[in-house]
Formats: C-alpha cells, structure tokens, sequence
C-alpha cells in the first residue's frame, strides 16, 4: 500500500465551532488542514422573535452549535439550541480524490 493511500485511510475529521449570529460550523482534514466543509446555520427569523417574546435575549436567541457527531466516513450530525427550539441536521460531505 502506498504512503498516500495509508494517509488517506488514516484521515481523521474534527470539527471547528462557530456560534452566535451566524452558526458556523467548519470541517477540517486534519492531515492537510484544508477546510472540506463549511456552512451557516442561523435561526429563522420567526424562532428569534418568539424566543425574544418569551424574555430571553438576542444573544440567547441565536443557533449556537453543540453537538458534532461523525456518523460514517463523510456523514456528521449537528445539532444547535436554534432560539430555544432546538434542531438536528445530518450532513454528507463529498471528498474529492487529490
């Protein structure tokens, strides 16, 4: 088995967290460090205003992630707090042969 192809099955994935307004979540190789994936995943506008007419704050009203689950070889699941209602969403990456 070539070196490549031994680097590229011992591939391990770690996510990098964003929060706040715009509920950032980054996945990253770490053997490269290059960013496979990024996305954002704010809260609608409805969630953030119901969430404020039940007294939490505009900063307590946003999507902050907390939970990056790796759920097969490019499969994640991410959840976020989305204003006080709470949300899943499983995502499928697609890596490109270098």
């Amino acid at each position: 088995m070539s070196d490549e192809v031994q680097k590229n099955r011992q591939r391990i994935w770690r996510p990098k967290y964003g929060h706040g307004d715009d509920g950032v979540a980054v996945v990253a190789a770490v053997v490269d460090v290059s960013v496979v994936m990024r996305f954002q995943w704010s809260s609608s506008g409805a969630h953030r205003e119901l969430c404020n007419l039940k007294g939490r704050s505009d900063d307590e009203c946003q999507n902050y992630l907390r939970v990056f689950g790796r759920q097969g070889p490019n499969k994640f699941l991410v959840c976020g707090t989305n204003a006080y209602k709470p949300l899943c969403r499983q995502f499928t990456i697609k890596v490109s042969p270098r």
